[in-house]
């Protein structure tokens, strides 16, 4: 375990505050929220590539478009 000492100056009088805090506990929320930074980062990245043709497909039918899968282009 980590102890963190600490000397709080309250009303002119030193109090001494210990706090345990475990560094592996500290460690290990680290590592949790990098890991679901880095998660929500793939899975917003991976659904705006598939995403991508359909949104390309839905202008292309808005605007009154066929859209060729095959050549994957807008016919008008």
């Amino acid at each position: 375990m980590f102890k963190l000492n600490l000397l709080v100056n309250s009303m002119g009088k030193q109090i001494h505050c210990p706090f345990t805090t475990p560094l592996l506990e500290l460690k290990h929320r680290l590592k949790v929220i990098v890991a679901f930074i880095f998660l929500s980062v793939v899975v917003i990245g991976f659904t705006a590539f598939k995403n991508s043709e359909f949104i390309k497909v839905d202008t292309c039918l808005d605007s009154g478009g066929r859209f060729n899968y095959e050549q994957r282009l807008c016919e008008y």
